[in-house]
């Protein structure tokens, strides 16, 4: 066997000391590091194990501060991040908060923030304070706790955000019966010769009435529409008697442009006329008149050489205290006009003031508007637009933000008919549209315009329908007490029928021609042409319709209806107030469901017993924040129950609110 041998080399035990002295070197920082960043990650892990305790203490303590000071806890919130700083401090065994943030032993730092919630107020999803539409949430509050300290780590923080809510929810009840409103008519049953009819001096065509909400004279205002000839626009004034006196004219004035043109829509307030006409002249599509002089004092315009066809106005616009007109044209758009200056600004005849469209609020149409119509409800505000459109009937656009309008639904009737007028029941959030004749297929719809009606799904469905009779082309339509359609028209032998509206369901109800009680005659057999309706309940409790007719002589005539009870009352049941003892947010309502019932609602700040109380229509469904007309959270609430039908009610109300 042999074996191997080594000799030894001089220098070799040199070399591997450089060897281990190099892995030393470059192994020993790595494991001092380990070894120093072990020691410094548990110190930092027990520290932020004790800054999540004092987090979840601020947490439990807001908590509790939440449920016993809401008030305060509300109050102390900020519009917008950064918002106030606050601390925790203990008085009299309870957690209050103090202004700063809050030094903690073991060199810690709490601070806590509260900010405002935004929602979306037709969804209710939380959104940025900057996107269109948002309205504060009073009753939720964004809660950002914050932990912070500066070893072993420089800077170190932890922090949790919570959306706080009110804390507890209760609810009241209350319930009776309601009998109709008393009327001097019958809308079943109407007679001629109408309770008041005068000459217009010329063929008008459209035609709106207001009344101040305090009464006094009613005010019809009335624009040419058929032609160019006769007056351009009428002032009609008749005052408001309790039933059975006849309404008396009190004054009737004309106006004119010069030359004489056409005016395709009107409304008015008890101030000012509006009127949506043809352009000419550099007069532009819009028209206000001075209705004590009946003198035009502004104008509203396109920049174009189209007509105007419809306008309506909405006042105090979303609780914002601005005046907006709405106005469609020729071209198929709808436009919104800021006209809130026309309170403050000397406009005269003779210093004629100008308003262009708001920028953006242009939206194309279906088809040319011809009756528009706005509303405010809990999900926003919307023009409702009859088109001439055969397809799509029914344009239903949000205009919540003026500048930036949407179509939230188009609605096909399914006649291949041109829409031609539309009302709308702001209290149920049902739409009533006419159209042209159709040779078999109805022209009269009940629409379901209702987005918080889900259960049924009904909304935008179509939930009755009829079919006028003796040849009579639709050319108006206004929804009445009893849950009554009047629908005019012209062409016929029976140009004012009535049907009733109340019977709803998907599919649609037919309505038949004999829907008014037996003995009643249903409608008014005349054959002269009546271009407009419409109707107004006045504060004598006397309900009218209003009507521009053909008949020379007698082109304007009033109506009586009504619901055909005997006796006194108004239909309306006003609460007193419920005092909830101090501001609370009031969530939700519900309502007894009944076509014939509608509902009220107003809060007020206290003292509840000499508050005033302004009124919003309400459906069943989550109270507005804020509403339009008042603010909520409130400490008062009052309700108005309406019975719109002729036979007595019995309804329930239920309002959810937290304490």
């Amino acid at each position: 066997m042999k074996f191997l041998k080594f000799k030894q080399q001089s220098g070799q035990s040199l070399i591997e000391l450089m060897v281990t002295v190099g892995l030393a070197a470059v192994l020993l920082p790595a494991l001092l590091t380990g070894f120093v960043a072990s020691r410094s990650g548990r110190a930092q892990a027990e520290q932020r194990q004790q800054a999540l305790a004092y987090m979840k203490e601020g947490d439990e303590a807001m908590r509790v501060f939440r449920e016993a000071y809401w008030p305060t806890f509300s109050a102390d919130s900020s519009p917008t991040a950064p918002g106030t700083v606050y601390k925790l401090q203990q008085n009299s065994g309870t957690w209050q908060l103090a202004t700063g943030s809050d030094p903690l032993s073991g060199g810690f730092t709490r601070s806590i923030t509260i900010l405002d919630v935004y929602r979306n107020p037709s969804t209710f999803a939380i959104v940025d304070s900057t996107t269109p539409g948002a309205v504060d949430d009073p009753s939720t509050k964004q809660v950002t706790i914050t932990v912070t300290w500066n070893k072993p780590i420089p800077n170190s923080s932890v922090s949790t955000t919570e959306y706080f809510t009110r804390y507890g929810n209760t609810s009241t009840s209350q319930n009776g019966t309601l009998q109709p409103a008393a009327s001097g008519g019958d809308w079943c049953n109407p007679v001629l010769p109408p309770i008041f009819q005068t000459g217009l001096n010329g063929t008008l065509h459209a035609v709106n009435v207001s009344q101040a909400p305090s009464g006094g004279n009613v005010v019809v205002f009335a624009g040419a529409g058929q032609s160019a000839n006769g007056n351009t626009y009428a002032n009609i004034n008749l005052n408001d008697p309790s039933s059975p006196t006849a309404p008396s004219l009190q004054s009737i004035n004309n106006g004119n442009y010069t030359p004489k043109i056409k005016t395709n829509g009107a409304f008015n307030d008890t101030t000012y006329g509006y009127l949506a006409t043809q352009q000419h002249s550099n007069q532009g599509q819009g028209t206000i008149v001075n209705l004590s002089n009946l003198q035009q004092i502004a104008t509203l315009d396109l920049g174009n050489s189209g007509n105007g066809q419809s306008i309506y106005v909405m006042n105090n616009f979303r609780g914002s205290g601005k005046n907006i007109a709405f106005l469609t044209d020729d071209n198929k758009k709808l436009y919104a006009f800021d006209i809130t200056s026309l309170n403050t600004t000397t406009c005269t005849s003779s210093s004629v003031c100008h308003y262009s469209p708001i920028t953006g609020s242009s939206i194309v149409l279906d088809g040319i508007g011809l009756k528009v119509i706005g509303n405010t409800s809990s999900t926003g505000t919307f023009a409702y637009v009859a088109t001439n459109s055969t397809s799509n009937q029914l344009d239903i656009v949000n205009v919540t933000t003026t500048s930036s309008p949407t179509i939230t639904a188009r609605i096909s009737v399914g006649n291949s008919q041109p829409g031609v007028d539309v009302f709308l029941d702001s209290t149920r959030l049902r739409a009533y549209l006419v159209t042209n004749k159709s040779a078999t297929l109805p022209d009269f719809f009940t629409i379901d315009v209702n987005p918080g009606d889900t259960t049924p799904a009904w909304y935008k469905q179509i939930l009755n329908k009829y079919t006028t009779t003796n040849s009579m082309n639709p050319s108006g339509v206004v929804f009445v007490s009893g849950s009554k359609a009047v629908i005019v028209g012209t062409g016929g032998t029976r140009n004012y029928q009535v049907v009733d509206a109340s019977p709803e369901s998907v599919p649609a109800t037919i309505i038949s021609s004999t829907s008014c009680p037996a003995g009643t005659s249903g409608g008014l057999n005349v054959s002269y042409d009546i271009y407009g309706i419409t109707t107004l309940f006045s504060h004598a409790n006397r309900t009218y319709s209003y009507i521009i007719t053909a008949d020379s002589g007698n082109e304007f005539k009033v109506i009586e209806g009504g619901t055909g009870v005997v006796g006194s009352g108004d239909g309306t049941y006003t609460s007193s107030p419920i005092d909830a003892g101090h501001p609370v947010a009031w969530n939700y309502f519900t309502g007894t469901s009944d076509t014939n019932l509608s509902y009220q609602i107003a809060i007020a700040p206290a003292p509840c017993s000499s508050a005033t109380y302004t009124f919003s229509n309400i459906l069943t469904g989550p109270i507005a924040l804020p509403g339009t007309t008042y603010t909520n959270p409130g400490q008062c609430l009052e309700y108005k129950v309406i019975n719109n039908g002729s036979t007595a009610k019995s309804w329930t109300v239920t309002f959810n609110y937290s304490l």
